[in-house]
């Protein structure tokens, strides 16, 4: 076929006049050379006077803060695996398919050599393909500073080599990657630009395996993974490629939308406030939430059953709220109705993600281990919508804490109720134990919403003080709250930029006062102080909630008043600490029967072999018993119980031993006559500290785990 007629080519010739007719070709071609070199120095540097200076004709304004970030951290990353998730309109085809390419390619050092551009179709590839190499073949200035570039090849043939050893390519999506090397060189920069569309995306399936062929056979085509990896688009569906990507552990990830936290254009040098409410009217709600929100909504779903969640309902006086969704066609439709109920015992609390944690009404018959479960339950959940399985070693410390917290105010809340009958009887009881509800619930509030803010804080240090993060933003920015009526404790700080590693952020962070909603933001600014701000006048942090959650591992310290004033001294603070053990322990005994580890097993390297470790009740409750009275450390050793593959995967077997049945007697000598040997393999538990798996070769020939201890013990037996 004859590529000169084609419609295509008619758009490309269009392309190259346009480059052609840009005001870099009106520049004095009889400069000094000290003017070019100068140029070229800053072009290097400074990402913004590259684009505006060697492409008016596509940059009409300055680069948003969005577009330069972007930029230093792919020069700055040669192994980045990032999505960059931004609305419609905002140049993501532009700067990542053409400008960033080519800055990488006039740095000093050598970027990359094989460059891949992925798209939903060939087409589409094959279009981003053309838009570089009219840039490359007829941009006269980028000729003339940085020398001839097209050597062979044509983006109509989806490929293109240049005279510097660059080689280009394109690929639709589901394409085959296999073998994809120039000179033996595979794809070490690979560019996925909108990969989703409207019509995969309904599809879960279609999503999946394009999911797949991303991960195994694109990213299979770099050279054991070495070079850059960048995924650009607008989430248009909640299920979508993007999205997957997003999930993976260790991608960077960017989400721009076309407004920022306080409504204003984020591309503020390229749109209004004005042209963006005139836009969001005409296209209506939902349709601006998909293209520019990155918020894609779907109208008439369905309630899922596994998201209706039931309950004894109670008198209706009891509840403060009634909320009634229902059909008023009563149609045999798949609309249906449902009643939401919020008692006065309810307690919501927000996390990470703004999902709501809610916990169900507590009574005064509540057992302590009814309690524990009830709340360690709604703040382990606080800290996983945020964490989900990102930093598994940081979560853990913070699951740990949490349910220490929730054991202590357990016991707390019992003896309130405990109190209470024996001070009070008959409807003056009812009374008291009514207001001591009501009390908690309020207290409960605050706790999960700020359980859930310091679990945030906690993984947002950890991902800025990330070695590349450091050096991108060695600064963070105190963002005011966004409360409808804000505190006034933390305005001090707002605004106020300080150093990563600055004593100010151990002393004070969004989290270190009860139901902040303040937030925080990177940035490469230099530090300055807020005009309202002075040393001396900060606010005194809550008791509970002082130091960094992620230097600290703890959501809640021991000032908390539920583990303060479980004593009046060491003494009785160490009783309090043994009783709630024992306590939770008695929960893990009882649950044991039910306990889903029951039907699972997991592999533990034990002298040299891997072999599949299986639990048995006798085993959860011993471990669960292990270590009582060592402050924390029994329940960071739960965190084993509760993700036994990630802490028996990385176990490192030390030692063996026979078993010694002469200290033992009743149950447990029948218990140990089983037992064949013992094994001993080493882990490090969420804080670092090193614990033991005692595993046991039973007569049955299957290895079971017994117990988890502290150090290595039975040497010699």
């Amino acid at each position: 076929m004859d590529i000169t007629k084609t419609e295509k080519y008619r758009e490309w010739r269009l392309l190259q006049e346009g480059i052609r007719s840009g005001e870099i070709f009106r520049k004095d071609r009889h400069e000094d050379a000290s003017v070019k070199a100068a140029r070229i120095a800053r072009a290097q540097r400074d990402y913004n006077y590259f684009v505006k200076t060697y492409f008016p004709h596509i940059a009409r304004c300055d680069c948003g803060a969005f577009q330069l970030t972007a930029a230093r951290y792919i020069l700055r990353n040669p192994n980045a695996r990032a999505v960059f998730e931004w609305a419609r309109g905002h140049a993501k085809s532009t700067h990542f398919g053409v400008l960033v390419p080519l800055w990488l390619k006039i740095q000093k050092q050598r970027q990359y050599h094989t460059l891949v551009l992925v798209s939903k179709s060939e087409d589409s590839a094959d279009q981003l393909l053309a838009d570089l190499q009219a840039e490359l073949q007829y941009n006269d200035l980028f000729i003339a500073d940085f020398g001839k570039q097209i050597k062979e090849g044509n983006w109509a043939e989806g490929k293109f080599s240049t005279s510097d050893g660059y080689f280009f390519t394109s690929l639709g999506r589901g394409q085959s990657p296999r073998g994809l090397k120039e000179h033996s060189r595979r794809p070490d920069y690979i560019i996925i630009d909108d990969i989703d569309d409207d019509e995969m995306v309904r599809n879960e399936q279609r999503v999946s395996k394009a999911t797949e062929w991303v991960l195994s056979a694109l990213f299979g085509a770099m050279e054991a993974g070495r070079g850059r990896f960048i995924m650009v688009g607008n989430r248009i569906a909640k299920n979508s490629v993007l999205s997957k990507i997003i999930e993976r552990p260790g991608v960077y990830h960017t989400k721009v939308n076309i407004l920022d936290r306080d409504g204003k254009p984020t591309w503020k040098e390229n749109y209004t406030a004005a042209e963006v409410a005139e836009m969001r009217q005409m296209m209506g709600e939902r349709n601006f939430q998909k293209e520019y929100m990155n918020n894609p909504t779907t109208e008439g779903s369905v309630f899922r059953a596994k998201d209706i969640r039931y309950g004894k309902i109670l008198q209706l006086k009891e509840y403060r709220q009634l909320i009634c969704y229902t059909d008023p066609s009563f149609k045999n439709s798949a609309t249906f109705f449902r009643l939401k109920a919020h008692p006065e015992g309810c307690t919501c609390g927000c996390a990470d993600n703004r999902q709501i944690v809610r916990l169900s009404a507590i009574t005064a018959d509540d057992s302590l281990e009814d309690l524990y479960k009830h709340y360690s339950n709604g703040f382990r959940k606080a800290v996983d919508s945020v964490f989900g399985d990102e930093y598994p070693e940081m979560a853990d410390q913070l699951r740990a804490n949490v349910s220490r917290f929730s054991a202590y105010k357990a016991n707390y809340v019992r003896q309130a109720f405990d109190d209470n009958a024996r001070q009070f009887s008959g409807k003056d009881l009812d009374e008291a134990n009514k207001a001591t509800i009501n009390q908690f619930r309020r207290w409960t509030d605050a706790e999960l919403t700020t359980a859930g803010a310091r679990a945030r804080t906690a993984k947002q240090f950890t991902e800025f003080n990330e070695p590349d993060r450091r050096e991108l933003f060695p600064c963070l920015k105190w963002l005011p709250s966004r409360a409808v009526n804000p505190r006034q404790s933390h305005a001090m700080f707002w605004g106020g930029v300080w150093r990563k590693d600055d004593d100010f952020w151990k002393r004070h962070q969004p989290g270190t006062e009860w139901n902040c909603m303040c937030d925080l933001e990177e940035c490469d600014d230099a530090p300055k102080e807020p005009e309202k701000y002075s040393r001396k006048k900060e606010p005194k942090v809550p008791k509970g909630l002082e130091g960094n959650p992620s230097v600290t591992g703890e959501i809640f310290t021991d000032k908390a008043s539920y583990i303060a004033k479980s004593g009046q001294n060491r003494k009785e603070r160490d009783n309090a600490e043994y009783k709630v053990e024992l306590f939770v322990h008695k929960k893990y005994k009882h649950d044991s029967e039910s306990n889903p580890l029951l039907s699972q097993s997991f592999q533990c390297e034990i002298e040299g072999v891997k072999q599949d470790i299986h639990f048995a009740e006798w085993g959860i409750s011993e471990t669960a018993y292990s270590m009582l009275g060592r402050k924390n450390i029994y329940w960071l050793k739960n965190e084993v119980l509760n993700n036994p593959q990630r802490y028996f995967e990385k176990a490192e077997y030390r030692h063996s031993a026979d078993i010694d049945l002469s200290h033992n007697t009743g149950k447990t000598l029948r218990l140990k006559k089983k037992f064949q040997k013992y094994f001993y393999s080493e882990i490090k538990l969420a804080n670092g500290q090193s614990a033991y798996l005692n595993i046991v070769l039973h007569k049955d020939g299957l290895y079971y785990l017994y117990t988890i201890s502290k150090n290595i013990t039975d040497y010699n037996n």
